[in-house]
């Protein structure tokens, strides 16, 4: 049975183990779960505090639970997680017994603090633990509340993904690119000398020398010696993403302003010179290992903002002997949730020209 079929690819990828809409009584039986009396089951579960629960099989390895909530007193017991591990409201307080130093999220905001307004629910712990005897309704006693998208995590949800859940904004990120370089065959423009930038923005990527336009998939296959793509002064970003397919492991990348924000390659480690704190990913997970010869996706963020004054992609102190494609530059610092989701969505257009 799968518990997370209800979850987004990126979701899973995240570590979205269990995942519960509430669609319909039928839908939530086919999810696993087990009705108990008579609950009102209609995109999301109204309990009468009576006798209403669910039970769900075993959600192994839980750190993180999301939900959305609205209390009918500022006293409810929530959900029992297993026989020493629950989520429950006391005057306004939520506790989670057994969870190891919870931190609780409401409506994206720090904070334990609750009311019977509609709230969007996070608890976190670093200490995994084993789900294995669900029951939402019930703990000691039975709640009574409405609980809509439930869903169980095996990694800590950050506090900018709560808040991104509360604001439904965690795929606004797209749409957000100062720029956006797709480098495909229909973006390819060489009578103005250039490939084209999609985000609106206006941020084309002008050939300096020509690097070589790919014809087997999209982007640009770069010689080492003197070709870059030239897109100037494009505002503030935080984040960086793009795929490369260098011929060594050693190749200087892309630079954001003159030499002071700076990404390259060496011995296989992506570093990213002049970035304060960065989080680098490949393929959608933590890590700085690019190795040579095959396509790879590269994502550098960082809480801290800078000028892209002067952007060129592949060259920095050196040139760049390899291909890139799909680049883009945002403006906000994306979350892993966001890297994951760009990656699976930009790797099933890999091929495309």
């Amino acid at each position: 049975m799968l518990l997370n079929k209800n979850s987004l690819s990126a979701e899973r990828e995240r570590g979205c183990s269990f995942a519960e809409t509430f669609e319909n009584a039928s839908a939530v039986v086919e999810n696993g779960g087990a009705i108990t009396s008579t609950p009102t089951v209609d995109f999301g579960m109204t309990t009468d505090g009576t006798d209403d629960v669910v039970t769900y099989p075993a959600v192994n390895s839980v750190k993180s639970i999301s939900f959305w909530i609205t209390l009918q007193t500022t006293t409810e017991d929530i959900m029992q997680l297993s026989s020493s591990h629950s989520i429950e409201a006391s005057s306004g307080t939520l506790t989670a017994t057994g969870l190891t130093s919870p931190t609780f999220y409401v409506n994206g905001v720090a904070t334990a603090t609750i009311t019977t307004a509609r709230s969007h629910v996070t608890v976190t712990t670093a200490t995994a633990f084993n789900a294995d005897a669900i029951q939402i309704g019930q703990d000691d006693s039975f709640g009574q509340f409405k609980i809509e998208d439930l869903k169980m995590w095996t990694n800590v949800l950050i506090t900018k993904e709560t808040l991104d859940y509360t604001n439904n904004d965690t795929f606004t990120y797209r749409n957000k690119a100062v720029i956006d370089l797709p480098m495909t065959m229909e973006n390819h423009d060489p009578t103005n000398v250039r490939t084209l930038d999609v985000s609106g923005n206006g941020n084309h990527g002008t050939f300096e020398d020509t690097p070589t336009k790919l014809t087997t998939s999209k982007g640009y296959s770069f010689d080492g010696t003197n070709d870059d793509l030239s897109c100037g002064n494009v505002g503030t970003m935080k984040s960086a993403a793009f795929w490369i397919k260098p011929t060594t492991t050693s190749e200087d990348i892309a630079d954001m302003d003159g030499g002071t924000h700076t990404i390259e390659v060496g011995s296989g480690t992506i570093t990213a010179t002049g970035w304060s704190s960065p989080a680098i990913y490949v393929d959608g997970v933590v890590s700085s290992t690019l190795v040579a010869g095959i396509w790879q996706h590269v994502v550098i963020t960082t809480a801290t903002g800078f000028a892209a004054s002067a952007v060129k992609f592949g060259k920095e102190t050196t040139y760049l002997d390899g291909s890139l494609m799909e680049a883009k530059l945002l403006p906000d610092e994306l979350t892993p949730l966001q890297v994951a989701d760009l990656y699976i969505t930009e790797r099933k257009k890999l091929n495309d020209i």
